[in-house]
């Protein structure tokens, strides 16, 4: 009798034999992550509506280059400008003078309770006002404001060399809004003005967009992730 034909080979045969595998189903669609539709950040009952940071990242999707381009510098702008308020200035902490800080602290003192007619004469060696009406007048304003919310900042003669936390945060915040309600706006207009049809806008801007967009598509596609 032929080995392959007694049952004991048939038996060997059948073990030896590779058992072909089972392919593991594809989920169903509905079962994958879902991918977060930038276009329609509100949906409701959409679970991935608390991921705000990818849905602020989302917005730009529908902006022009130019658009990027300005929300973009705008807000790099305002993060330094705040994250060097952050640090030291000359003159901090030391006295008599205590310098330039002390003196735009000084002007709002001295504005806000003195006549006009007194502000460009008052004890002019010590930071005595130097700077034209048109300066004069806003330290006036933002001394009033300062007065409103702790009159200690710009207290007569007692407020000289104030350096609190507080009084630093409201005059670096001063600057950072007065910069974004006149001098940007002018930035922008006369840049918009110049370069409205030379190639920076065809060069530098869609580059920058180029770049902007391959980030967001990064967000995008991360975001299968949470």
């Amino acid at each position: 009798m032929d080995v392959k034909d007694s049952p004991l080979g048939s038996k060997n045969s059948s073990r030896s034999r590779k058992t072909p595998r089972k392919s593991t189903p594809v989920k169903n669609k509905a079962q994958l992550p879902k991918k977060i539709d930038f276009s329609n950040p509100q949906t409701p009952n959409d679970k991935y509506d608390q991921h705000h940071l990818l849905d602020f990242f989302g917005i730009f999707e529908k902006l022009s280059a130019t658009q990027i381009a300005l929300y973009f510098t705008i807000l790099l702008s305002f993060f330094i400008r705040w994250t060097v308020g952050l640090g030291g200035y000359s003159g901090m902490g030391m006295p008599p003078m205590h310098g330039d800080y002390e003196a735009q602290r000084h002007w709002m003192e001295i504005t806000n309770h003195l006549p006009t007619s007194k502000w460009y004469f008052h004890d002019l060696q010590y930071w005595g006002l130097d700077y034209p009406p048109l300066t004069a007048y806003q330290s006036w304003i933002c001394g009033f404001i300062a007065n409103l919310i702790n009159p200690e900042w710009v207290a007569l003669e007692s407020s000289r060399g104030f350096e609190s936390l507080e009084s630093k945060a409201f005059m670096r915040l001063s600057v950072i809004f007065l910069d974004y309600l006149v001098y940007v706006p002018g930035v922008i207009y006369l840049l918009f003005s110049i370069y409205k049809k030379s190639e920076w806008k065809k060069t530098f801007l869609s580059k920058f967009t180029y770049t902007f967009k391959n980030i967001t598509s990064l967000y995008s596609n991360i975001s299968i992730y949470f």
